[in-house]
């Protein structure tokens, strides 16, 4: 045959080819999630209010106000906190995706974070003695001018790697996890340093005990910048396409904004000064926030789903009853419950009479009409938590009734049986037959050395007798009180 395909001529081994694998689709997160348009209304007026509040704070921001040393205590805390945690769960999202960029923006967290400990550290009277390390008044100066360069440097970046998809392979995901964090202490341990043996290097930022001059190095307006193009990198270039860029676009905001207020008032402990202390938490929290929100809601999705599949998992897909793995579990369960109380535990296993004949006439889709119509019937009389109906297979259903005895259980199976007969579905090529059911009864006070395979075959047994005595009946096994 000269058209004939050679399959194993791919497969020099011989047998079936082996298909490539599927490709594998990265499951949706807060770092590939497409903001929802109540996410962008949250974050426009977010910015809105900073923008706004700023604006107005403008006119008053050199007012002195009292001084409050231990204020920058809780503020550092809490900005160390909020940006350690943002750094934590974004290198999180790098493990699972490998993203470089998201692994170079988590590493700006960090790297901020322990800056605000150096800062915490070199602020005048608070931990450091000035006899011991030299801490400068310009130290924490310093600092807060290097985490406001660190971070949206860090945002550039990002934005930049972003476009060029750069991933790190899986098994190389701890190296690299090793290597941006060594990276960031070995960063924050040398600004450290800088700033407190070498503070004598760096151009004198500190005019008086409480003026800052940012401008004579152009070092403050350089950070203003470098802030202004990370936000249009986000903003502009990536256009927050996804959860993460449209966060990162508010919390750099919030960092422009800080710079703006302590470049237009420098002087420590003004309405400015504590301005900007509050519109930094807003920075460090933004991102932070916003992943906790999306985590809450993903764990919500994911316990649905769970529900769903579990549900989908001990139902017929069919009837809506439970399946014969539920059915098993449950029986069981009961089975051995009623053996410990000693109390009787009641079957009935039901049959649609001649139903391949109903199928076969009518086709598939009448037959599966009927057989939900059946699973109705049944499940209208399932009164108890305890009681089970459940489709055991074809056109063959079991009902459980833990508790219940013989009388009990022909009560159950006789209005079964009218349920059925009231449905009224004629029998194809009779006029006069209508759609029946069998039901096999079996009741059993479980005695020691009984499993519950027994009870399944004694209602089996009954319901057959029931289909031989010419079917449309109820039957019960005859011993099936025995103990």
């Amino acid at each position: 045959m000269p058209n004939s395909i050679d399959l194993t001529a791919a497969n020099p081994a011989g047998g079936r080819p082996t298909a490539p694998p599927p490709a594998r689709r990265a499951p949706p997160s807060f770092i590939t999630s497409r903001p929802t348009r109540p996410n962008l209304l949250t974050a426009a007026t977010i910015g809105a209010i900073l923008l706004i509040g700023s604006a107005l704070t403008l006119g008053v921001a050199r007012t002195d106000l009292p001084h409050i040393p231990e204020l920058l205590v809780a503020y550092d805390a809490a900005v160390i906190i909020l940006n350690l945690m943002t750094a934590y769960l974004l290198f999180g999202q790098f493990i699972v995706s490998g993203s470089t960029s998201i692994a170079v923006l988590a590493t700006g967290y960090l790297i901020t974070g322990l800056l605000v400990i150096v800062n915490l550290l070199c602020f005048p009277g608070v931990f450091l003695r000035q006899d011991v390390f030299q801490v400068d008044p310009a130290s924490s100066i310093w600092v807060y001018l290097i985490c406001h360069v660190v971070f949206p440097a860090s945002v550039c970046a990002y934005a930049v790697l972003d476009g060029w998809r750069l991933s790190v392979p899986a098994q190389r995901i701890n190296v690299a996890m090793a290597l941006f964090g060594a990276f960031a202490v070995v960063a924050a341990a040398g600004v450290f340093v800088l700033v407190t043996s070498g503070v004598h290097l760096l151009p004198t930022l500190v005019v008086t005990r409480n003026f800052v001059d940012f401008y004579t190095s152009g070092l403050g307006p350089a950070a203003w910048v470098l802030n202004a193009t990370a936000l249009l990198l986000i903003v502009v270039g990536l256009r927050c396409r996804s959860l993460v860029q449209l966060w990162v676009a508010v919390a750099v905001l919030a960092s422009l904004l800080d710079i703006t207020i302590t470049l237009y008032s420098p002087q420590r402990y003004t309405a400015g000064w504590y301005l900007s202390r509050v519109i930094s938490v807003c920075a460090a929290g933004a991102v932070l926030a916003a992943m906790l929100r999306e985590m809450t809601l993903l764990y919500a999705r994911v316990a649905r789903l769970n529900d769903q599949l579990e549900e989908a998992a001990i139902t017929d897909a069919l009837t809506g009853l439970a399946n014969r793995r539920q059915f098993n579990t449950a029986i069981t369960r009961e089975w051995h419950r009623a053996r410990r109380e000693k109390q009787p535990i009641s079957l009935l296993m039901i049959d649609i009479d001649l139903f391949k004949g109903y199928n076969d006439r009518l086709g598939h889709l009448a037959g599966d009409d009927c057989i939900r119509n059946v699973a109705m019937a049944l499940g209208c009389f399932m009164r108890r938590p305890t009681d089970v109906a459940a489709r055991y297979g074809g056109e063959e259903f079991a009902v459980l009734l833990p508790g219940t005895d013989e009388a009990g259980a022909m009560t159950v199976a006789k209005y079964v049986r009218q349920a059925v007969a009231a449905l009224g579905m004629p029998y194809p090529g009779e006029a006069n037959k209508r759609v029946s059911i069998s039901v096999g009864v079996a009741t059993f006070i479980p005695a020691s050395g009984q499993g519950e395979n027994s009870l399944i075959a004694a209602a089996d047994e009954a319901l057959y007798r029931a289909k031989d005595a010419g079917r449309d009946r109820i039957m019960v096994h005859e011993t099936a009180t025995a103990a």
